[in-house]
């Protein structure tokens, strides 16, 4: 019998651990993504919420 794939390997780290992308591991969103990715941009990041409040024409 096959055991069942862990659907948290992709964020486990080589000791098993957890482990989130830098730019996600203090947010307090659940999109939280894995280590294992580079990540272009991220609305909810606060860099890129600044970044957008310069350019409203409110």
């Amino acid at each position: 019998m096959q055991k069942a794939p862990d659907d948290w390997e992709f964020f486990r780290d080589d000791d098993g651990n957890i482990r989130y992308n830098n730019l996600c591991a203090d947010c307090s969103l659940l999109c939280k993504q894995s280590f294992r990715v580079s990540i272009e941009s991220c609305p909810y990041s606060e860099k890129n919420i600044k970044r957008n409040d310069l350019y409203d024409d409110d």
